[in-house]
C-alpha cells in the first residue's frame, strides 16, 4: 500500500469522528431549543408593574385587605375608629352632643349623650372618693381641631406636631367621645406626670368602670401613633372598656379590634 492510500485511509479514520461529534452536538443544541419554546408557550412570562411606594406619612386607611365593620367606620358608632389611618367626614358634628353639667375647666364643654351619663357617674365617684378631678376638654369640631394643628406645626414643625396634635378629621376629639381630665382646676400645665396623681392613679384604676379606656397608653407610641396621653380617655361602652381592662389596663383599641395600620 502506497503512502498516498495510507493517508487518505487515515484521514478518514479521524474526521468520521469528528463529524459524529458535531452533528451528536447539534442534535442535542436543537432537542434543548425546541424544549425551551415548547415549555415558554405552556408558562407565559407575566408582566408584573412595580409595587407603589408607601408614603410613611399618609394618613390614608393602610389595612386596606379587608374592609372594617361598620361599628368601626360609622361616624356615630360608640366604637368608631379614629386615628392617624381613619378619619370622620369634615363635616361630620354627633347630632347628639350634651353639656354634662360635671366639674370642668371650661364654660361649656359638650359630649356625645352617649358618654355624657358615664361621664358624670365617673366623675361623681372620684368625688365620692375625695379625688379632685376636671374636666378640659370634649367635643372640637374639624375646624377647631385644624387651627389646633397648624398651631402646633408652626410652632414646633409638622414631625413633632404629629406625635402630639391630630391634623384635623383625625381627631377624636370630633367624635364627641373622647375627654381630658386634669387635677387642677385651672387645667393648666398637664404633663405625663399627671399619671402620678391622685387623679391619673384612680383614673388609670376605675374609669373603665364607666366605659371609658386610657387611648394613648405609655409603651404604645408605634401601635397608637401618639405620646404617652395619662389625661386622655375615650368612651367606648362599659362592656368593651371592661373587656379591655381585664385583658390589659394598656390594651390599645387597635390591639383590642385587631386593627392593623
Amino acid at each position: 500500500m502506497t503512502d498516498r492510500i495510507k493517508n487518505r485511509q487515515m484521514n478518514r479514520k479521524y474526521k468520521t469522528p469528528s463529524i459524529q461529534k458535531i452533528l451528536t452536538v447539534l442534535l442535542g443544541i436543537f432537542i434543548i431549543l425546541l424544549g425551551i419554546s415548547l415549555w415558554s408557550r405552556s408558562h407565559p412570562i407575566e408582566a408584573h408593574a412595580p409595587s407603589p411606594a408607601i408614603d410613611e406619612n399618609s394618613t390614608e386607611e393602610t389595612n386596606s385587605s379587608e374592609p372594617l365593620p361598620s361599628e368601626l367606620t360609622e361616624p356615630s358608632s360608640v366604637t368608631v375608629l379614629v386615628d392617624k389611618y381613619h378619619s370622620l367626614p369634615a363635616d361630620y358634628v354627633p347630632s347628639d352632643l350634651a353639656e354634662p353639667y360635671v366639674n370642668s375647666t371650661g364654660e361649656v364643654i359638650q359630649v356625645s349623650a352617649k358618654a355624657a351619663d358615664s361621664l358624670k357617674e365617673l366623675i361623681n365617684a372620684a368625688n365620692e372618693a375625695e379625688i379632685p378631678i376636671y374636666l378640659t376638654g370634649g367635643y372640637i369640631s374639624y375646624d377647631t381641631q385644624e387651627d389646633y394643628y397648624l398651631a402646633r406645626a408652626k410652632l414646633v414643625g409638622e414631625a413633632e406636631a404629629s406625635k402630639t396634635t391630630p391634623k384635623a378629621g383625625y381627631s377624636e376629639h370630633q367624635t364627641g367621645l373622647a375627654v381630658d381630665f386634669s387635677n387642677e382646676p385651672t387645667g393648666l400645665g398637664i404633663s405625663a406626670s399627671f399619671a402620678e396623681t391622685d387623679t391619673g392613679k384612680w383614673l388609670y384604676a376605675h374609669a373603665h368602670e364607666y366605659g371609658f379606656i386610657l387611648r394613648y397608653p405609655e409603651g404604645k407610641e408605634s401601635i397608637t401613633g401618639y405620646s404617652y396621653f395619662p389625661w386622655h380617655y375615650r368612651y367606648v361602652g362599659k362592656d368593651i372598656a371592661s373587656a379591655m381592662y381585664e385583658k390589659s389596663p394598656d390594651l390599645t383599641f387597635e390591639e383590642y379590634f385587631n386593627i392593623a395600620n
